[in-house]
């Protein structure tokens, strides 16, 4: 395995643009140091995330014990814990244009995303392209979180 670089990804950012370069023909290892921790409105986790449940007696969503009504609302990658890491990749012309014009395709990234966790995670690329990290949280709620997570790739081929 050869160390390809490391990445901070804020919980606060709908998507974390990495400096991670990844090639279509090269398989990738993603590790999460632990210890880590962000939040979502108060609740702490790490890139694992948390679950939450409908609980009818109270007629509200439950995360870590207590109601919380904003639960209602969507996961961006539904069948992943709230805040888990979710990795995708996706062209980027070149981070001048990026940063001038504001635009990347995230539609590109969020079709070919997958869940990392607390890792180790391995994945081949299915295309080239920059790696792009967010918590997982509804598009709407991310005012709230704070907090990030630190993540290594190396290549495994």
């Amino acid at each position: 395995m050869t160390f390809l670089g490391f990445a901070t990804v804020f919980a606060a950012l709908t998507w974390t643009i990495t400096n991670i370069t990844v090639t279509e023909t090269g398989c990738y290892r993603i590790t999460v140091p632990l210890s880590q921790f962000w939040n979502d409105g108060g609740v702490v986790s790490d890139a694992g995330g948390y679950a939450s449940y409908w609980d009818s007696v109270s007629n509200c969503y439950v995360a870590n014990g207590l109601c919380r009504p904003h639960l209602k609302k969507h996961r961006r990658y539904p069948t992943a814990n709230w805040m888990a890491l979710i990795c995708g990749i996706a062209f980027i012309p070149d981070y001048e244009y990026l940063f001038e014009h504001m635009y990347w395709n995230t539609e590109e990234a969020a079709q070919n995303a997958f869940v990392v966790g607390n890792g180790p995670t391995s994945f081949c690329a299915k295309q080239s392209g920059s790696l792009m990290c967010y918590a997982n949280d509804a598009y709407t709620m991310y005012w709230n979180n704070g907090g990030n997570i630190v993540l290594f790739v190396e290549t495994i081929s």
